[in-house]
């Protein structure tokens, strides 16, 4: 039976350097992601993008299925943030144009992803 990959992190960013570490990290997964898919996302690849050894990317995450999970959880997250402010600016507005206003930001956000 093959092993399942560990997708939870090693160890959480506690200090500000550290966290600019782990923030690269993710931010280069999710552009090599996009750019050339799961497949030829490797971790050597990752921290080279993100500037650091991979050494100092296996001290946080196990593997690239962990930084994936990351990424997938800060997207997440990030989509979350941005729908809570356009309900809280359309909550007052007839339902027909809160509608339109909802639907304008989600494919402002699907323009901005693909980009």
């Amino acid at each position: 039976m093959a092993r399942k990959p560990l997708t939870k992190p090693r160890k959480h960013a506690s200090q500000g350097r550290s966290r600019v570490t782990v923030d690269a990290l993710i931010e280069a997964t999710a552009r090599i992601l996009v750019r050339d898919g799961f497949d030829k996302a490797s971790t050597n690849r990752i921290a080279g993008r993100a500037g650091v050894g991979v050494g100092s990317l296996y001290q946080y995450f196990p593997g690239k299925e962990a930084l994936v999970s990351a990424v997938i959880e800060r997207h997440g997250q990030q989509v979350m943030q941005v729908f809570r402010g356009a309900l809280a600016e359309t909550a007052a507005l007839p339902m027909e144009q809160a509608v339109r206003a909802l639907a304008d930001e989600a494919t402002r956000l699907i323009v901005r992803y693909l980009q």
